[in-house]
């Protein structure tokens, strides 16, 4: 098809004409978008009949400044949070006495999960073009975010050791973390990856549904329910138990009503209860 330079690839839709019980309609089944140059667009259809070209207008969710502004948003965000937490890495990894404590180990497993994940944040919208790159990213930012759930699950867990059950002794507490946190975010990374290849197509690339354009590497909305929001509904229920019960001894300690306060928002945050906004972005 021939278009102008004013049809960006995300607005070129390849579509068919779908006549059915008389009545027609333009639809993108069997139609696959394969590339633009400025002067015409490439589709493919595994089928015979009316093809055309939809011109979409309008395909952000955004203005132009509303992008500009959330870019922004999310760079400047991005970058204080990795600053952040490659300074809190390096302090307590640079002195023996704190490294060696097992909360801090702890700390540590989680910086570096989130640090991780927050520089996928950064590069990912710059690899969209490679369609291999793209798949491969999306994995491993999948594997990063899950990582941090499990960090703070474990974060919940050191907790409700050190502060209820005291009395009990858990060799090799740092190893069984560690291991629970690279295991099973790779498991899932694994299921995810084979239920793909068995019959769901494409859950690690996000594209247009019309053009097939990739419009960011990261889980598909279908994908995104089953592998990231049910493994961080999970962590969000077990962790919110944990942070009832600790609360509740912890306010039996302390009469200062301020103190409980600082208490309840370190606690939350240490084991991510702030992570329930993540729905919000469904």
């Amino acid at each position: 098809f021939r278009t102008d330079t004013n049809v960006i690839d995300a607005n070129a839709l390849c579509q068919r004409w779908n006549l059915k019980d008389g009545v027609g309609s333009w639809s993108s089944d069997g139609m696959i978008f394969i590339s633009k140059t400025n002067t015409t667009v490439i589709c493919e259809a595994s089928h015979l009949t009316n093809f055309a070209i939809l011109i979409n207008p309008s395909n952000s969710y955004f203005t132009g400044v509303q992008e500009l502004v959330l870019q922004i948003i999310t760079v400047t965000g991005s970058s204080l949070s990795i600053i952040g937490l490659v300074v809190t890495i390096v302090g307590l990894t640079g002195f023996r006495e704190i490294r060696a404590a097992l909360m801090n180990k702890i700390h540590i497993g989680l910086s570096t999960s989130l640090l991780l994940a927050y520089i996928s944040l950064l590069i990912g919208p710059q690899l969209v073009a490679n369609q291999e790159v793209c798949y491969c990213f999306s994995i491993l930012t999948h594997f990063c975010f899950l990582g941090v759930f499990c960090w703070m699950f474990c974060e919940a867990i050191n907790l409700y050791l050190e502060i209820i059950a005291v009395f009990h002794r858990y060799p090799r507490r740092f190893l069984k973390f560690s291991v629970f946190s690279l295991v099973t975010p790779l498991l899932i990374v694994v299921i995810t990856v084979m239920v793909e290849f068995v019959g769901y197509q494409e859950a690690y690339i996000v594209k247009n549904k019309a053009s097939g354009v990739r419009v960011v590497c990261w889980l598909d909305y279908t994908a995104r329910i089953a592998a990231f929001m049910l493994p961080l509904t999970l962590d969000m229920s077990a962790n919110l138990v944990v942070f009832i019960m600790v609360m509740r001894v912890v306010s039996k300690n302390s009469a200062d009503v301020i103190a409980r306060f600082r208490s309840a928002v370190c606690i939350s945050t240490l084991i991510g209860l702030s992570w329930v906004l993540g729905f919000l972005a469904l």
